[in-house]
């Protein structure tokens, strides 16, 4: 398994990741189900959301390819109601993905 932290980019002090825990949970869980239809995302085998802190993801994943890890901004931001969350700069962007 491969362990990411998923830093956020947009680090403002009145952000904080812990209090939207159930619904990074809840992304996570759709994804790993295959999104909507069921049958996207299959890249994404296996996950586990080790750690959340205010500014930080630890997740621990199995993947065949790295397809997927843009949607996990993207739903938070759309379905979540978490967009104030995204880079400033470029709204498209949540995450900066870094292996540990």
């Amino acid at each position: 398994m491969t362990r990411y932290n998923l830093h956020l980019i947009n680090i403002d002090p009145q952000l904080n990741l812990i209090s939207k825990s159930k619904d990074i949970d809840e992304v996570f869980r759709f994804i790993h189900n295959g999104g909507s239809t069921a049958q996207k995302f299959r890249d994404l085998e296996k996950y586990s959301v080790v750690e959340i802190k205010q500014h930080d993801i630890v997740v621990e994943v199995s993947e065949s390819s790295k397809k997927w890890h843009p949607f996990v901004g993207f739903f938070l931001a759309n379905k979540f109601g978490m967009r104030k969350y995204c880079d400033p700069k470029n709204n498209r962007r949540m995450f900066k993905w870094m292996p540990t």
